[in-house]
């Protein structure tokens, strides 16, 4: 048979019985009991875990600082790279057009140079049919 509480009074029969304390009665005071030293131990781990969040905010600030500082530099590095590159592109291309105008300059002096070797030839191919002949080409016709 379940007893509430109200119908005990201090001292009952049944609480005489289990030595003036009801067992499940006792439970609920050390669970009480417990209840009042795990708040208490609660607050305790809330402000532990609030003082390790602190320094583990404060650690991730510095590092967000220390990380755009290191950004900061990369992108100045990466600016210097930038103009480096300029530069270099514009003397490949300044090197590009003084290579094409020796290209075209020295094809037109082989073509110039061929052209007095074929001339060159030609002479030589009419000195040697004037030899033939047997006129002098020195002494004129």
């Amino acid at each position: 048979m379940e007893v509430e509480i109200s119908m005990l009074g201090p001292k009952s029969i049944v609480s005489k019985h289990y030595g003036g304390r009801l067992p499940e009665f006792e439970s609920l005071r050390k669970q009480k009991r417990k209840s009042v030293d795990s708040e208490e131990e609660c607050m305790e781990n809330v402000r532990e875990r609030m003082t390790h969040l602190e320094l583990e905010n404060r650690f991730l600030e510095e590092r967000v600082k220390m990380l755009e500082a290191e950004l900061r530099e990369e992108r100045l590095k990466c600016d210097d790279c930038k103009r480096q590159l300029r530069a270099c592109q514009e003397h490949l291309d300044k090197e590009r057009q003084s290579n094409a105008e020796y290209r075209a300059s020295s094809r037109m002096w082989h073509d110039l140079a061929d052209s007095l070797g074929a001339k060159n030839r030609a002479l030589l191919d009419e000195k040697k049919a004037w030899r033939r002949l047997g006129i002098d080409p020195k002494e004129g016709a």
